[in-house]
């Protein structure tokens, strides 16, 4: 009998890499041992035994050390990227570069919240960056039965 023409890539399965059950078993007791590994870190005052000083920073670094290890162990196996082209390891590594970016967007943004921006109305009213309390920051007393809106807006633009 005479063999398609998709029989190759059936027979390779597509690229794709098909794995034992038993690389899933490993992998998931790896994880586990590195989970009563954490449990136990985090029973053990490490700092102590170190440097008084810094012992809650030679904790929270073992911590961080382990979640890495089983990180790498996750996107490795469970998210097939051992056996990735090397675009897919690139996109792999360019999300954790991501994280960073993310964060240090958002705390810039956190930190700004409460910033007079210019007077953008042409009149004595400033807007906060983003919506605040009334009388939270600036001392303004909000009158009694005025509604408390998060923003100054003003009532007309024109």
């Amino acid at each position: 009998m005479a063999k398609s023409p998709l029989s190759a890539v059936h027979d390779d399965h597509g690229g794709h890499h098909i794995h034992n059950n038993s690389m899933y078993v490993k992998t998931a007791l790896t994880l586990a041992g590195f989970m009563i590994l954490t449990i136990a870190a985090a029973q053990i005052d490490f700092g102590h035994m170190i440097s008084k000083q810094y012992g809650y920073w030679i904790n929270n670094l073992i911590a961080v050390l382990i979640a890495v290890v089983k990180t790498y162990i996750v996107v490795l196996y469970f998210m097939h990227v051992k056996w990735a082209s090397s675009l897919g390891k690139l996109f792999a590594l360019l999300g954790f570069f991501f994280i960073p970016v993310l964060f240090s967007v958002w705390t810039d943004f956190y930190f700004r919240q409460h910033e007079p921006v210019a007077h953008w109305y042409n009149n004595d009213y400033v807007e906060s960056a983003t919506p605040r309390i009334i009388g939270a920051t600036d001392g303004a007393k909000i009158a009694p039965g005025e509604e408390n809106t998060q923003n100054r807006i003003p009532k007309s633009v024109w």
